[in-house]
């Protein structure tokens, strides 16, 4: 591959990123059907036309920019589980980045909830095609988890390790959803301690 080449491709790719975090933000502030390529455009600093020539359609911009988006924070939350000490060390570090992610990719994050809640997902393929293996990959991943700490003992057993998932998943995204509705209400970061205690030790009095 000649530099030349190469510089073509990272001018390519700077420009892709620059596209994605302008649909980003207008697909956020305005939804998917009130949003139009020519607002993206005009976000982007870009013409009409460039940016067709880097996604042929809203829809296609849509998807990428979800698809991009999701695989990101994944790819980071994969990164910081591979460094946990145990199974523990594990869960705590999942609340945490959670909480982190949520604030460092806020706007995604909003989008993404309104998706997962709407009918978007579910009256398309973008859910099947872009996202839910990468979502059912993770939610495995955390049953592992679950499933190797119940064999160390240091969760339970007469709970199945995908129930603690749910469990798990349900606390984490109701604190994150009242958040999301009113952030003036409390921190989402101050809620990590209820939130782990939560769900390792109950609600139940201590003895």
């Amino acid at each position: 591959m000649s530099d030349s080449q190469s510089r073509k491709e990272r001018e390519r790719q700077r420009r892709t990123e620059e596209i994605l975090e302008a649909a980003e933000k207008v697909f956020t502030e305005k939804g998917f059907h009130r949003t139009t390529v020519e607002d993206v455009a005009v976000q982007a600093e870009y013409s009409v036309g460039t940016l067709y020539n880097f996604f042929p359609s809203k829809e296609l911009l849509y998807q990428s920019m979800i698809e991009h988006r999701f695989q990101r924070l994944s790819d980071q939350m994969n990164a910081l589980l591979a460094e946990a000490a145990d199974p523990m060390d594990f869960l705590r570090r999942y609340i945490q980045g959670k909480i982190d992610l949520c604030y460092q990719h806020e706007l995604f994050v909003k989008l993404y909830t309104q998706e997962r809640m709407g009918d978007r997902f579910a009256d398309s393929q973008l859910w099947k095609d872009k996202i839910e293996d990468l979502y059912v990959q993770f939610r495995r991943l955390l049953a592992d988890n679950f499933r190797r700490g119940a064999a160390e003992g240091r969760f339970r057993r007469d709970i199945t390790p995908e129930d603690m998932v749910s469990a798990l998943e349900g606390l984490t995204d109701g604190f994150m959803y009242d958040w999301l509705a009113d952030p003036n209400a409390f921190e989402y970061a101050d809620k990590f301690e209820v939130m782990f205690e939560l769900l390792v030790h109950g609600v139940g009095k201590p003895s």
